[in-house]
């Protein structure tokens, strides 16, 4: 009887502790959640080596300035030709990955 009795009571104590974590986090999340949320993007790399973080990254903006150079509407949608422009010039520079 006594061990059922600490099994139960192990079982609340758990549920408790569990409890008492989720609400800690909640009231931390509302007060300031940037932090959490940041923690939550970083958390994933960790676990990684730095081996496989890239050597080599170009970023290329579209900014008004390349706007106005190739005849586009700052701040509205460019032309997909564009688009596709720069994606045959990244395949003849044999990049591994575009993003958009």
């Amino acid at each position: 009887m006594r061990i059922r009795n600490a099994k139960i009571l192990g079982r609340g104590l758990t549920a408790l502790a569990g409890s008492a974590l989720a609400i800690g986090f909640g009231l931390i999340a509302l007060r300031d959640g940037a932090p959490l949320a940041r923690l939550s993007y970083d958390l994933p790399f960790f676990w990684r080596g730095a081996s496989v973080y890239p050597s080599e990254v170009v970023i290329v903006v579209l900014d008004d300035n390349s706007a106005t150079q190739l005849h586009q509407t700052p701040g509205a949608p460019w032309n997909r030709a564009i688009h596709t422009q720069l994606i045959d010039r990244l395949t003849q520079d044999q990049a591994r990955l575009a993003f958009f």
